[in-house]
């Protein structure tokens, strides 16, 4: 609107951004269905009733233990009735089970807590013999998350220059003082449309 040639430069910025953060997006989202994959085809497979495909997402918090932990250990030792947890401390649950007594005065207060954050039938995975399939799950995760930050970072340089070509413009309407011929200062604003 100013008629500043800057503004081709602005518009290249604005729509590489965005053409960048696109491909990021894609990336990322490419990346998350690869690992969801993965850990059905694997780490969950054994735990399923039908096909693995069928078997529940599972939110980012879900994936990343799915990441730090082999196994995610039983829900409950025992089957129906009440809930007996995991004790094993190299599981998931086991060590939310450790947890939970560490922190509850009574041991119906830890199984409360247990029971809200232990990982559910439908849910556990074990990575046993299948190191190499967990590398590549750890990886392709890896991956997710440096796709999410360079969106991310696209997303700043697209404020960024916003910003930018709005003080460029603030500063085309600039201040300009002028003297008329009887020696007076005026102070105006130029605009060049």
């Amino acid at each position: 609107m100013l008629g500043e040639d800057r503004s081709i430069g602005y518009i290249a910025v604005e729509v590489l951004g965005w053409l960048q953060y696109a491909k990021n997006s894609r990336e990322q989202a490419a990346q998350e269905a690869e690992f969801k994959s993965l850990a059905r085809r694997v780490a969950r497979a054994g735990f399923a009733t039908g096909s693995p495909d069928l078997l529940p997402d599972g939110d980012w918090a879900y994936y990343e233990k799915l990441r730090d932990f082999n196994e995610s250990g039983a829900y409950s030792l025992t089957v129906g009735g009440s809930v007996t947890p995991d004790t094993n401390v190299t599981t998931y649950n086991g060590s939310r089970w450790q947890l939970a007594l560490a922190t509850f005065s009574t041991r119906e207060g830890a199984l409360a807590e247990y029971m809200r954050t232990a990982v559910r039938p439908e849910y556990e995975w074990s990575w046993t013999n299948a190191q190499l399939q967990k590398d590549r799950y750890i990886r392709t995760t890896d991956k997710r998350n440096d796709a999410y930050r360079a969106g991310l970072a696209n997303l700043m340089v697209i404020g960024a220059n916003h910003v930018l070509s709005m003080i460029d413009a603030f500063t085309v309407v600039r201040l300009r003082a002028t003297s008329d011929h009887a020696g007076v200062t005026s102070v105006g604003a130029a605009i060049s449309w």
